[in-house]
């Protein structure tokens, strides 16, 4: 008896051993299976532009996959969750988890992973501005991806690259690497980044003023993103044919191209591009002057950035809401968002928009007067374009310190960083640029009372206005040369270039500008007593101070119309 009780124990434990075995293998499977799901999940939420959510998910897998022993996905999860806190401008998250995936990748000898996380830690320091540590990153991961073959990788890589050249401000590297990445999707079946490297050609012609080659570009990308049934990038080219016409100072049609990819937008919902849309709109209603409108924009943009928690969209909104107040006059606010702007992108270690945001507290000491806080503003803002080697800001930064040295009548200041600018814009193609430095030069002449030399600085703004048909900007030359003429005693000439600048500020409908040269050419009309044009033209301003309900400015509009009265009777 006791013989045959041994054997049933011995046979009872081989059984429960076995069912153990079997219940830690269905647990592993269940934790594999549902791991797999989450992992899905994961993309699919990433795709949909729900970073968060995708996060949870990711997580959620990577538990699971612990539990059941399973090591093998860890290096992608790592991968993917940088890549979603990098969306979330979590950059310090971003690249913890990067790095951890890169040491993975590298352990177990998986190069194209290796490659992919190469190229996303690339990204992020694209992000953080420090470009040069970006390219080696890029650099690695292209050598990486030739070696395997994968040629698609490859494209992809070397557009990185000359997003990153595009950022140092060297843009013929940028569109060589364009067109080598555009060479190599050309040859393959699948061709999913094609739009991308054609849009981001088109934009190098758009910052070189080059709009009607940008147009042509977009218009390719734009058919590849619809034959694609892409609704995401037909959308954002949409965004980049409307920054065209922004650029020309055409707003009406800028305002139809974002109206479309914001559509799009929230048809595919893409709420994060949803919110870039409605900020793009606000941008564009500012330059309208339609400030009450542009306020609505951005404070919805706003809304849905901090719900999505973009702290980077976040940061680019609460600064253009500083712009906003800042056209409004109403400094102080605008001050404050510009420092909740500002501590956003420190939070987040977003040194180039910090550098953009100390460029535009730097503007607004220069109007409050406060010179030398607004001189330390831009050296800060210089030192961080210099760093980062974003030379496009760099040049930016050097006009406005021309414009403030012209502020504070050091001319020949003025002039020598107008001067800088100008030849760092001519070297990197920005035509903005070189016109507002033009026309900084062409102002300090104007103010040592160097009238001729003045004038044939404007002449080269101008022309560089009209290459790029930059409506806005020639508005504000032709209101600058009308002053100039009115100090030589030709009011007549000045008349004529200031009804220029009124006509375009008319089709802008830049309400601001036609205030201020509506009150230019009542000033002209009451020297030359000319006294009923000139209180035509005050009474429009008149009109256009109380829509702006600019009560400082209807006062002081009503007091000359009051004279004007007087010396008509008289």
């Amino acid at each position: 008896m006791l013989p045959l009780l041994r054997t049933l124990k011995i046979v009872f434990l081989k059984c429960l051993s076995a069912i153990r075995r079997l219940l830690r293998f269905l647990h592993r499977q269940h934790c594999r299976t549902v791991g797999l799901q989450q992992l899905a999940l994961g993309q699919e939420l990433y795709e949909q532009c729900d970073y968060r959510a995708a996060i949870t998910a990711w997580n959620n897998a990577l538990v699971l996959f612990r539990k059941a022993n399973l090591h093998i996905y860890t290096g992608s999860i790592f991968t993917q969750l940088g890549s979603a806190h990098r969306q979330l401008s979590q950059y310090s998250q971003a690249l913890e988890y990067l790095q951890q995936a890169l040491s993975i990748h590298r352990e177990t000898k998986d190069r194209e992973y290796e490659g992919k996380t190469l190229n996303s830690l690339g990204m992020v320091h694209c992000y953080l501005a420090e470009y040069p540590k970006a390219l080696e990153y890029f650099q690695h991961s292209l050598i990486i991806f030739r070696e395997l073959g994968e040629r698609g990788e490859e494209s992809a890589t070397l557009s990185n690259i000359g997003f990153a050249y595009k950022k140092l401000g060297e843009p013929r590297q940028a569109l060589d690497h364009y067109h080598n990445a555009l060479k190599i999707i050309s040859e393959l079946e699948e061709r999913d980044n094609e739009g991308t490297i054609i849009n981001n050609i088109g934009l190098l012609y758009s910052n070189w003023g080059q709009y009607d080659k940008a147009l042509e570009y977009y218009q390719q990308a734009f058919e590849i993103a619809r034959n694609d049934k892409n609704y995401g990038s037909e959308a954002s080219t949409l965004n980049n044919i409307g920054v065209v016409y922004r650029d020309r100072g055409q707003y009406s049609q800028a305002i139809t191209y974002y109206q479309k990819a914001l559509k799009l937008f929230i048809k595919v919902g893409d709420r994060a591009n949803e919110g870039t849309m409605l900020s793009n709109l606000g941008d564009l209603y500012c330059h309208q002057g339609n400030y009450a409108q542009a306020l609505e924009y951005h404070q919805q943009a706003l809304t849905i950035r901090q719900e999505v928690g973009d702290r980077s969209g976040e940061g680019v909104t609460l600064g253009n809401i500083g712009a906003v107040y800042n056209f409004l006059g109403q400094l102080s606010q605008a001050l404050s968002y510009y420092q909740q702007s500002l501590k956003i992108r420190e939070e987040i270690g977003d040194i180039s928009g910090k550098g953009s945001i100390l460029n535009n507290l730097g503007h607004i000491y220069t109007l409050w007067a406060y010179y030398p806080q607004a001189l330390e503003c831009y050296e800060d803002a210089l030192v961080i374009a210099s760093k980062t080697g974003d030379r496009e800001s760099e040049c930016l930064v050097l006009a406005n310190i021309g414009f403030l040295n012209n502020k504070i009548s050091n001319f020949s200041k003025a002039i020598q960083y107008s001067q800088l600018a100008l030849k760092l814009a001519q070297e990197i193609g920005v035509k903005k640029t070189e016109g507002w430095a033009w026309q900084s030069i062409g102002k300090a002449h104007q103010c040592l009372g160097e009238y001729s030399k003045a004038l044939e600085t404007y002449q080269q703004a101008l022309q560089v206005y009209t290459s790029i048909d930059d409506r806005s900007d020639e508005g504000d030359l032709y209101a600058d040369m009308g002053l100039i003429y009115n100090h030589l005693g030709q009011p007549q000439t000045a008349i004529e270039y200031y009804k220029k600048a009124l006509r375009i500020s008319r089709v802008l409908k830049t309400r601001t500008s036609e205030y201020s040269i509506c009150e230019n050419i009542g000033s002209v009309y009451f020297q030359i007593e000319q006294y009923k044009q000139a209180l035509e033209f005050y009474q429009q301003a008149l009109v256009i101070a109380r829509e702006l309900g600019n009560r400082t400015d209807e006062a002081r509009i009503l007091n000359i119309i009051n004279d004007l009265h007087k010396v008509s009777v008289i």
